[in-house]
């Protein structure tokens, strides 16, 4: 039996990657960072269309961003998993 790693997945892991975010550490959680790590790795195997590949890294990317506050953060990647 072989496992594909499908948008659910990716969807999945970005929702545990919030929250883990929910701990003392917030964005520095371990966890925050291996679910995070994990739906990336996805996305760049997983065939989305480019522009659809392209369009979710750039808005992780903002996401990283931290200027923004966490709460922006969260509800970010929370829209960017149920737009996958």
């Amino acid at each position: 039996m072989t496992y594909t790693p499908s948008r659910l997945d990716i969807k999945t892991d970005i929702q545990r990657s919030v929250m883990a975010t929910y701990g003392k550490r917030e964005f520095n959680e371990p966890n925050y960072k291996h679910f995070l790590k994990s739906a990336l790795q996805i996305i760049k195997t997983l065939n989305l269309g480019e522009r659809s590949k392209k369009a979710v890294l750039t808005s992780l990317k903002k996401v990283r961003n931290e200027k923004l506050s966490s709460d922006k953060r969260r509800e970010d990647l929370l829209m960017i998993s149920s737009l996958i």
